[in-house]
């Protein structure tokens, strides 16, 4: 009570007045402590000192007692980092055990802090039972033990420590009792080895692990199989629409729900490495949906089924509907984690085909912003280097890109998420050479991994800029290059890019005699076909694309009519959506067109607006000095 008199303690509530020494024992035996608080932080600070090791660690101790033997539950997992932190510096002075709970307090703790995406201090809890485990803890508690492990390699993975995640994550396989729980093991080194983008490895994870329940998929499927799996699914679609899917019941199988699980998990790595065969797990894992039940990840599947509807298929309509069936599934489950993962497939692969391109901004932001707050940092990197693809796509002015974009990398290079981050500096680069006029271009570029998708983004952005620059020698090695590659990723948002900048080359080759006209007007059929097909449904972003190489090709043939007309329409239509750099480039190939049928004074107003185009964009400084 000397405290108290000192006034160095003060009481918290009234009961201790009630508590005497020797007196009134029932009472403080029935009831909860009196709580107190010292003054003032450093007058704590000073009797902590004032102590010896031994009696800091039996205070520690006697604290963690009196708030377990006074707290209900409820105030126990209020105050559970206290407590255990108080158990964990005491813990020399407990038994054997006693030791042997403060392995599933840590653990408690862990999964606490785990929940709020505390990964660090998740860590330190899981590491701290990881410690106390003796050599037999596999047969002394295997449930207790299985939930440390899995807790432990899932923050190792998190806090990046990967080899030792894969270490723990490979223990746990080994000591797994049923199928099940191997799966779910599986389902965890999935995410690891898409996190550091091994997403071979990722993929042979996902196979092997619904392979525990004889589901065989070949890891190289041809079309044929894809086109068999396409009408199986549509065979068990049937007549079903957007809310009979909404109201489908729950699955009630374990097994098929891990199953389903696994088949989505694995998608996303996999599209990296085999186009058809992430198709056929999306088909695979709808089928199963329409089987056994909804779940919470369904609403991955149906994003999924749109990205294969327009990339495999070129259904544009369905792939949206289904686009914007996943957005509302989502929003009922509440599930932001899974929230972002839908916003990103709809905003990256989806919306572009039917939508403004500028509005796949909106989706990717929010899962962006989502993805950080739940912690998936891997997502989050991702999506930055699609917020900044679109940025230069959809036209902003280099210098509101360049903003964007560092922004991106910063964000990239603290979560360590290289290929975004080196993506983005690429166009950071050629923003640079575009708009500061002693810049020159460094047509060396370092190796790229062997993931297909990223070939393709960044040999296209410099497809774009051979174009823009005029390096005929660099554009033929780029169209050589991207031509067999290209076909089997049509899901990117840059494909389009691709056969706009490939048609314009092939018309100029063909302008000055440099290709054979047999090869370069049939590849020009399938390009007008692929422009002709995205103008009729995402005209607003693709219209102009279409039809300034409609004008391209009028021209080669003498139709100066027809030519005028679509230049003119072309402009039109880029103008209206604010296609800086597609107006700057129509306006210079009308120009040109003009100039080709003697009408000089005519082809000069269009370079004027041509220069006007590029100072608007912010590339007027170098672009402009180049002949076209």
């Amino acid at each position: 009570m000397g405290g108290l008199r000192r006034r160095v303690i003060l009481p918290m509530d009234a009961s201790y007045k009630w508590v005497y020494p020797n007196e009134n024992q029932t009472l403080l035996n029935e009831n909860p402590p009196p709580s107190y608080r010292f003054l003032h932080d450093k007058i704590q600070q000073a009797f902590y000192s004032s102590m010896d090791e031994t009696q800091r660690v039996q205070s520690h101790r006697t604290v963690a007692e009196e708030f377990i033997q006074h707290f209900t539950e409820e105030e126990v997992e209020e105050h559970l980092f206290s407590i255990v932190q108080h158990l964990n510096v005491a813990q020399s002075l407990l038994t054997t055990s006693e030791q042997q709970g403060l392995i599933k307090w840590n653990r408690k703790a862990g999964d606490k802090a785990k929940r709020a995406a505390a990964f660090e201090a998740a860590l330190t809890f899981y590491q701290h039972s990881f410690h106390l485990f003796q050599a037999d803890k596999w047969q002394a508690d295997y449930d207790e033990t299985s939930k440390v492990m899995l807790g432990y390699g899932e923050t190792l993975y998190l806090n990046r420590n990967f080899d030792e995640a894969e270490a723990i994550f490979e223990e746990v396989l080994v000591h797994a009792r049923t199928n099940q729980e191997k799966l779910s093991i599986y389902n965890l080194k999935i995410q690891l080895y898409t996190y550091i983008h091994e997403v071979k490895q990722a993929t042979n994870a996902g196979l092997t692990g619904v392979g525990l329940f004889g589901l065989t998929i070949k890891d190289h499927p041809g079309k044929a199989l894809v086109a068999k799996e396409y009408l199986l699914t549509k065979l068990a679609l049937g007549k079903k629409n957007g809310e009979d899917l909404l109201n489908l019941p729950a699955v009630t199988d374990d097994n098929q729900r891990l199953i389903m699980r696994t088949l989505i998990n694995t998608n996303a790595p996999t599209y990296h490495v085999d186009q058809n065969l992430a198709t056929i797990l999306m088909l695979r894992a709808l089928r199963l949906t329409i089987k056994y039940g909804d779940m919470d990840l369904s609403a991955l599947v149906y994003n999924n089924y749109a990205l294969t509807l327009s990339a495999g298929f070129g259904d544009y309509n369905g792939s949206y509907q289904f686009g914007k069936l996943a957005i509302q599934h989502v929003g009922d489950s509440g599930d932001t984690a899974l929230e972002a993962r839908v916003y990103f497939v709809f905003g990256s692969f989806v919306n572009h085909w039917k939508q403004p391109i500028r509005y796949n901004l909106d989706y990717l932001e929010r899962s962006q912003q989502l993805s950080v707050e739940t912690g998936n940092l891997h997502l989050a990197g991702a999506t930055g280097a699609f917020i900044g693809l679109t940025h230069l796509l959809k036209g902003d002015n280099l210098s509101e890109v360049k903003e964007g974009i560092e922004r991106q990398i910063t964000l990239a290079q603290v979560n360590e998420f290289v290929i975004s981050s080196d993506f983005l500096q690429e166009i950071l680069d050629w923003i640079a050479v575009l708009s500061e006029p002693d810049r020159q271009p460094n047509w060396e570029f370092p190796d790229l991994t062997d993931d297909m998708s990223v070939a393709i983004m960044h040999k296209t952005l410099r497809l774009q800029m051979s174009f823009l620059l005029n390096n005929q020698s660099e554009a033929v090695t780029l169209m050589e290059e991207l031509e067999p590659i290209v076909d089997k990723m049509m899901v990117l948002i840059i494909a389009p890019e691709y056969f706009f900048y490939q048609s314009l080359w092939l018309t100029k080759l063909l302008t000055k005699c440099e290709i054979p006209k047999k090869t370069a007007y049939k590849k020009l059929r399938r390009n007008v076909k692929k422009l002709k097909k995205w103008a009729t449904h995402a005209p607003v972003n693709y219209l102009h694309k279409y039809l300034l190489i409609c004008a391209e090709l009028e021209k080669l043939a003498n139709n100066e009519v027809k030519a005028g007309r679509y230049y003119h329409q072309a402009l039109q239509h880029a103008e209206e959506n604010e296609f800086l750099q597609d107006m700057a480039i129509a306006n210079h190939c009308a120009a040109s067109f003009y100039l080709s049928i003697n009408l000089p004074k005519t082809a000069k107003s269009y370079v004027t607006e041509a220069y006007n185009s590029y100072i608007a964009w912010g590339s007027g400084s170098y672009c402009t000095t180049n002949e076209r």
